[in-house]
């Protein structure tokens, strides 16, 4: 199952998409943004996250950023496979250097077992650990 968080004048609520999601808006209020952030997603695994930045026609990381802002920018996606399998997270906040170039400042996986979050990855500022299978690597 992969669902997305909703707010507008409310607290954020996880929508679950089924197998068949239609999403309907006006013009420019970001129905092509959603689904944009899997193809950043991929792009920045394949080719590093400045580039992804640039693909695509997006413009370069101050383009993605919401007008007049300047914190980094948080992508969450939450997965289950089944109702029967524990959810997996994936976040990741990238944001910009002095320089002006783009990196990861945070990246964290995890799958909530019995409710409670088992991390199998958490870097910050390209240190952290990972989850292998003799144990954390830092």
């Amino acid at each position: 199952m992969l669902g997305v968080l909703w707010w507008c004048d409310t607290e954020p609520e996880f929508l679950p998409l089924s197998d068949i999601t239609v999403i309907i808006g006006k013009n420019g209020v970001g129905k092509s943004t959603l689904f944009d952030v899997f193809g950043f997603l991929a792009d920045a695994l394949k080719f590093g996250v400045e580039e992804a930045c640039d693909l695509c026609g997006r413009g370069g990381f101050e383009k993605l950023r919401s007008q007049g802002r300047n914190e980094g920018i948080g992508l969450e996606i939450y997965y289950r496979e089944n109702k029967d399998t524990p959810p997996i997270t994936y976040f990741i906040c990238i944001n910009v250097e002095n320089s002006g170039r783009p990196f990861v400042e945070k990246e964290c996986l995890l799958q909530h077992i019995d409710g409670q979050p088992s991390v199998f990855l958490m870097l910050s500022n390209g240190r952290g650990a990972a989850l292998k299978e003799e144990g954390f690597c830092y």
